[in-house]
């Protein structure tokens, strides 16, 4: 069965630069195999709505071709643009230091809602590129869907599993237009859950049409 715009998918992703070098995946066992393995990172299926603009444009045409639990590769042309030297600056390192930032060549920073990487630091300079890495690059990808979500339930379960998962088991259901989530004691309710729980209801309105509210039922406790 292939998905249909509008659909949710949970989606394995391997993405390789023009080398065939793996440049980003969230299969743990790739990551491994080519020695990218963070153990800060949560390996696990990206959860991706179709049709609202998530993913390359390319790559999302041959997701809607796809079949569940097929494996493609695909490679797509320039998909990140062409390098621009103007998106290289050089910047002062009082800049960073007024915000307690040492840089050093590679550390990943954003500055102003761009996201850079530090090239070099030398003589109270510092050389910064916005370019994507996969800038003027060919790129290929190999996905497979692994779930393919159509109704409301599914839609709305799959979105509350990516965004609170990694906090503790909730449970969700929907009455006439609403979703409910439930969040028993042993959700950890952390700033970062807050956070993505405001990320799940804004997504919930904008992809599943047919929920208007969205409400949360939490219990906090001592945890035994």
């Amino acid at each position: 069965m292939n998905p249909k715009n509008n659909d949710v998918v949970e989606l394995m992703l391997t993405t390789m630069n023009q080398d065939n070098a793996v440049y980003d995946t969230n299969d743990i066992e790739v990551a491994k195999k080519n020695n990218i393995f963070d153990e800060r990172i949560r390996y696990e299926p990206f959860v991706i709505p179709l049709g609202k603009n998530r993913i390359v444009k390319k790559l999302e045409e041959e997701v809607l071709k796809a079949n569940e639990n097929e494996e493609k590769t695909i490679e797509v042309e320039n998909p990140f643009g062409e390098r621009k030297a103007e998106l290289v600056r050089v910047m002062s390192m009082n800049e960073f230091r007024s915000q307690d930032i040492n840089p050093f060549p590679g550390m990943p920073i954003e500055i102003e809602g761009l996201k850079g990487k530090v090239q070099s630091v030398s003589g109270g300079r510092v050389r910064v590129d916005f370019n994507h890495d996969l800038a003027g690059q060919n790129v290929k990808y190999t996905f497979k869907i692994l779930k393919i979500g159509s109704t409301p339930a599914d839609k709305a379960g799959m979105l509350v599993k990516a965004y609170l998962k990694q906090f503790g088991e909730t449970t969700q259901k929907i009455e006439g237009e609403k979703l409910i989530v439930e969040a028993n004691k042993k959700v950890a309710k952390t700033i970062d859950y807050q956070t993505q729980k405001i990320r799940l209801i804004g997504d919930t309105l904008a992809i599943v049409p047919e929920v208007k509210e969205v409400e949360f039922k939490e219990t906090y406790g001592v945890q035994n």
